[in-house]
């Protein structure tokens, strides 16, 4: 569970083995909440990591971030955290070092869905 700033409270809920991520939020102004869930590719060619690339990649040719390295730290120091609560038994980690803000322009879009899968031999 994420608590920020502003009264938002987000859920993360990993089911593993299945490899999604379902993250549910209530927002604090109307109390309304939403949800969304995330997949990984299981199998080559691991479309989640070619988005990655495509950012380091702009980066290289441009000479510009292609996101905010606000985001970047947001997102592993958050990580961070959530990771020493589990080591210590759900224990609250604050993170004062995280009160940053920024605007990004970046816009996300849906990856192509995994291809369908093939029969193996024998079936």
């Amino acid at each position: 569970m994420v608590d920020y700033q502003d009264g938002l409270r987000a859920t993360i809920l990993w089911a593993s083995p299945i490899n999604e991520w379902t993250v549910a939020w209530r927002y604090a102004d109307d109390g309304s909440t939403q949800s969304t869930c995330f997949w990984t590719q299981e199998g080559r060619p691991y479309m989640h990591f070619t988005y990655l690339l495509k950012g380091v990649e702009q980066m290289i040719h441009t000479g510009q971030p292609a996101w905010p390295v606000e985001r970047t730290l947001l997102t592993s120091g958050a990580l961070d955290a959530l990771l020493q609560s589990r080591a210590a038994n759900s224990e609250i980690i604050q993170t004062p070092y995280l009160n940053i803000t920024y605007k990004s322009n970046w816009s996300w879009q849906m990856p192509p869905p995994p291809p369908p899968t093939r029969p193996s031999a024998g079936q």
